[in-house]
């Protein structure tokens, strides 16, 4: 049986993947990371950066808005392998390396890709996915009261 979240939502995630960060930055490096409304929002913030210093719009990828910008050595929030924005980094690099779907009341955790940190580490249970889905429904349920046109209009989350 799933692990259940509350009578109506189910969690389908990877069993017996193994998973820790080994703080390599090849993510930070190599991937393009797309960011919600509220990723530039909470970015722009922290930082004093006008969104358009560390992001780039993009079309078409609702409910994303902006890719951060790249610089020659990956992220532009890289610092000597380490994420500066850490605490306040965008919920794709919270999940990296799953994505999230919803079908239905299910959410399905797959594994996008894999990175040094897959098989290391201990066994990833289902608390671990657990919290990344609390952290997706938080975000959707402050974006739902913000309006229907902040509505989440796809239903994969990476």
């Amino acid at each position: 049986m799933e692990p259940v979240v509350s009578s109506k939502i189910r969690i389908k995630y990877p069993k017996g993947i193994r998973f820790r960060c080994t703080r390599c930055a090849r993510c930070c490096i190599e991937r393009t990371v797309l960011l919600l409304p509220e990723d530039v929002e909470r970015l722009a913030r922290v930082t004093g950066l006008n969104p358009e210093e560390f992001a780039v719009p993009v079309r078409g990828l609702e409910p994303y808005t902006h890719k951060l910008k790249k610089t020659d050595e990956g992220c532009v929030f890289l610092r000597e392998r380490e994420c500066s924005v850490y605490p306040y980094r965008p919920l794709a690099c919270r999940f990296y390396p799953f994505a999230l779907i919803q079908m239905g009341t299910d959410y399905v955790f797959i594994l996008m890709e894999t990175c040094p940190g897959v098989g290391k580490g201990p066994e990833l249970e289902w608390e671990f996915f657990e919290d990344l889905l609390l952290w997706y429904l938080a975000w959707e349920a402050e974006r739902a009261s913000k309006g229907p046109e902040r509505r989440l209009r796809r239903n994969i989350l990476t």
